[in-house]
């Protein structure tokens, strides 16, 4: 599987329009709504770090495969991600490490060094996802954001945000209107081969782990001009403030 495919399963442009103060305000009337769903920005703080593991199935076009997943992060920039995927039987493993402004492949015994491109995009993939896990980094200084409407997913109501932040590509995160939880993410970016590339995350079956409401079920569809991948997970084992050295995003 390519990099960029990788960097799809593992699971964007700047340049908005000034967002005015009382819309910036609104707006984090409810980013402050879906902290407090999910339990609180102090419980939150404990997914700075964690681990989970997820089972699943990811398809490209007309090929299905199995899939689980271990995956640990810590902050917005250290990822740790263990893929292994059943093709015709046999179970193929993958593991990219991301510390920094470093990334790392390996297959069949192998490490390389991610090309900067992939890294790039892969990260962005990645800042995407944690944003949404940790909310309360959408206050930031130097985000801005502003209403979307009123949309329907999953035939209930949702409320989008648009976030934007310089050299960041904008990101629109819409919040179930009645449980202020999140339900889905989109971004767009320019992948490896300069293709356009729009990433879907749908999120479902909340459930409170350590007074943290978080997903269960997570759903990617990722599409390009090339491709189309989607990826359902179900997580297990979920760990907020897993105790993580530093070294688990160490070169393999």
């Amino acid at each position: 599987m390519r990099w960029c495919g990788l960097c799809a399963v593992g699971l964007l442009f700047v340049g908005a329009a000034p967002v005015r103060a009382d819309d910036q305000a609104d707006a984090v009337k409810l980013v402050d709504a879906a902290i407090k769903a999910a339990g609180g920005a102090d419980k939150l703080k404990k997914l700075e770090v964690l681990s989970f593991k997820g089972k699943g199935k990811v398809s490209n076009g007309s090929k299905e495969f199995e899939v689980s997943v271990e995956i640990s992060a810590k902050g917005q920039e250290r990822l740790h991600f263990l893929l292994d995927l059943a093709v015709e039987d046999q179970k193929v493993s993958r593991l990219i490490v991301i510390k920094g402004d470093k990334g790392w492949l390996k297959r069949d015994g192998k490490v390389e060094d991610a090309p900067a491109p992939v890294l790039k995009a892969f990260k962005r993939e990645v800042r995407a996802f944690r944003l949404l896990q940790l909310l309360t980094p959408l206050k930031d200084k130097g985000i801005k954001l502003s209403h979307l409407g009123e949309v329907k997913i999953n035939d209930r109501p949702a409320l989008g945000l648009k976030v934007v932040q310089e050299k960041q590509p904008d990101l629109d995160i819409y919040f179930d209107k009645e449980t202020h939880l999140p339900v889905k993410l989109e971004l767009r970016i320019k992948d490896p081969d300069d293709q356009e590339l729009t990433t879907t995350w749908r999120f479902s079956d909340f459930k409170s782990i350590d007074g943290i409401k978080h997903p269960m079920k997570i759903a990617m569809h990722l599409e390009s001009q090339t491709q189309k991948i989607k990826l359902e997970l179900e997580l297990s084992e979920l760990k907020a403030g897993a105790d993580l050295d530093d070294s688990t995003f160490d070169k393999p």
